[in-house]
Formats: C-alpha cells, sequence, structure tokens
C-alpha cells in the first residue's frame, strides 16, 4: 500500500511540477495587470510548492535515497520538509503550502463572488495592487501559522554514532508536545474550514447571482441583443471555470479536512491510536487527492479561459 501511494503520489506530483510550472509562465506572459490572473499565478505558485514538496517526499521515502551517502539524517529531512504519513502523522511543510493554496483558492471564488454581487464597485474595492498586497499577505500569514515547528523541531549537526560522523539531524525542544497540541487545532482543524467554507459558501452564492442576472438579461433583452448574448456567453465562461476550480478544490480538499476534525475529536483515530490502520489508508487517499488538486488545473484553464488557451498554443504551435 504504501508503495503504491508513493508511486502514485510521485507521478502525480511530477505531472504537477511541469503544469505548474507552464501556468506561471502563461500568467506572466498575460501580464499582471488583471487582479484575477495575479491570484492565479499566486495559486499556480503555491500548487508548485505543493507537487515540489510531495515529489521530494516521495523520492526521499525511496530505498536509493536511503541507502546514498549524504551529509544528513534523511528521515529528519524529510520529517521537516515533507514527511510520508507511514513514518510521521506530521507532514508540516507540505501541510503549509497546502493551507496557502486552500486560502488563495478562497480568495479568488471570494473575488469572483464579488464581481458578480458588486459588478460596480468591484474594481474600486480588489485592484491589483490590494490583490497583490492579499496574496502576499496569504504567504506571510501561513508562515506565522506554522513558524511554532519549526521552532520547536529544528536540525542541528550531531554525531550519528552508527555511521561515525556528524551529520546533519533533527532535535526536539521540551516544550515540542506542548506548542503542537495547541497549535494543531489552529492551522490544521480552524483554517482549513475556514477555507473550505469560504469556498463552498461564495460558490453558492456566485452560481444563483449569475443565474439570477442571466434571466433578467433574458427577460430584458433589446434589439442590441448581439451585445448582450456575448456578455451572456463571457459570464457563463466566467461561472463555468471558477466552479469547476471550486468544485476540483472541493472534493479535493473536503476529505483532509474531515480527517483533521476527526482527529481532534477522537484521539484514537490516528497513527498511534486505536483505528490506525484505517487512519492509514484514509490519510493516504487524502494526500493523494490534495496532490491531484495541486496538478490538474491547467486543464481546467485550457479548456474554459480562451486567454490561456491562445498563450499555450503561441508558445507550442503544433497543438
Amino acid at each position: 500500500m504504501a508503495a503504491v501511494m508513493v508511486m502514485g503520489c510521485g507521478l502525480v506530483s511530477l505531472l504537477g511540477i511541469v503544469t505548474n510550472v507552464i501556468n506561471i509562465i502563461v500568467f506572466i506572459k498575460q501580464k499582471l495587470k488583471d487582479s484575477v490572473n495575479i491570484s492565479l499565478l499566486a495559486l499556480a505558485i503555491a500548487d508548485f510548492l505543493c507537487v515540489v514538496s510531495m515529489f521530494w517526499m516521495c523520492f526521499s521515502c525511496s530505498p536509493i535515497f536511503a541507502m546514498l551517502e549524504l551529509p544528513f539524517n534523511a528521515f529528519d529531512i524529510t520529517y521537516m520538509t515533507g514527511t510520508w504519513t507511514r513514518l510521521c502523522s506530521n507532514r508540516y511543510f507540505i501541510l503549509h503550502v497546502y493551507r496557502t493554496a486552500s486560502f488563495i483558492n478562497a480568495f479568488i471564488t471570494l473575488e469572483r463572488c464579488l464581481c458578480i454581487a458588486l459588478p460596480l464597485k468591484v474594481k474600486d474595492i480588489i485592484t491589483p495592487q490590494r490583490t497583490m498586497m492579499i496574496n502576499a499577505f496569504i504567504f506571510i500569514f501561513m508562515i506565522a501559522i506554522f513558524s511554532p515547528f519549526y521552532y520547536v523541531n529544528r536540525l542541528e549537526w550531531r554525531l550519528h554514532l552508527p555511521k561515525n560522523k556528524t551529520l546533519l539531524t533533527l532535535v526536539f525542544t521540551e516544550d515540542k508536545v506542548f506548542v503542537e497540541t495547541i497549535t494543531f487545532p489552529i492551522h490544521s482543524v480552524a483554517m482549513s474550514v475556514l477555507a473550505l467554507v469560504c469556498v463552498v459558501v461564495c460558490t453558492i452564492i456566485l452560481i444563483i447571482k449569475l443565474n439570477k442576472k442571466s434571466k433578467w438579461r433574458q427577460e430584458n433583452a433589446t434589439s442590441n441583443s448581439t451585445t448582450l448574448d456575448t456578455s451572456s456567453r463571457k459570464e457563463q465562461k466566467v461561472v463555468k471555470m471558477v466552479t469547476s476550480i471550486s468544485v476540483v478544490f472541493i472534493v479535493c480538499y473536503t476529505p483532509s479536512t474531515v480527517t483533521f476534525v476527526m482527529m481532534t475529536c477522537y484521539p484514537e483515530f490516528s497513527l498511534t491510536g486505536k483505528f490506525m490502520n484505517t487512519w492509514y489508508v484514509v490519510w493516504s487517499l487524502t494526500v493523494l487527492l490534495e496532490t491531484i488538486n495541486s496538478s490538474i488545473n491547467i486543464f481546467i484553464y485550457f479548456n474554459m479561459s480562451s486567454k490561456f488557451k491562445a498563450v499555450i498554443l503561441s508558445m507550442c504551435p503544433k497543438l
């Protein structure tokens, strides 16, 4: 099971590295004058960090990696930067970047919701400059939220007796258990639930508002039907694209959120608890789903954004 999950996540994360590099290049080529492109670029960067850390985690779990003569303890470095669930229940760096991506996703959905709910005011509320600041704040805020982990888990040079050499090794502070007991419900439960609820609520509002406006415009159609049809088509493309991104996010993110809530409410549902086997299967699937979520947005963009598709085709004319 572990080998299959490592291979599956490794292949998906490798695909995600390629797709997110393409996403980043395309959004930069489109120029950062539009707030949506800025947020999508930030999401692509966060997703790129997710899949890179996941690929590193899978690679570091291979037997070949463990046999290499490295100047550090492979398990300890993996614990700090990736961490596979079989080894430990805390994959903090991956969790860190996933939370960042989830809040950027929530902001994108909220932004689109405001565009439909307040079409005349949204350009004054959400400007490109403010969008950059908000996305930067999300990255910084998540670093602050997860900083206690890097305080209680440190890498130091220590003598490794079996190899009789000094290696970069993981060490824990005395207050590790106390700090992680307090911070886990915050970054793993509260933050996760908040992002998911925001996406779900904003997506529902977005769909309702767009459906109402589409019906109103159809009922009040004038002789300028061409302009109406063009506007309606653009709105439908927006709602389909945002809804698709949101639905994929909700499907892939909900199991992880539910798992964290279960771990908090029922301590036996954990790596060391009574239901450890069930936990391991569920946790492995949530890791795979999160990796898929961070890897497939390019297919949504390509099929639902004419501008994105045009840039891709200009980069690869033979397509």
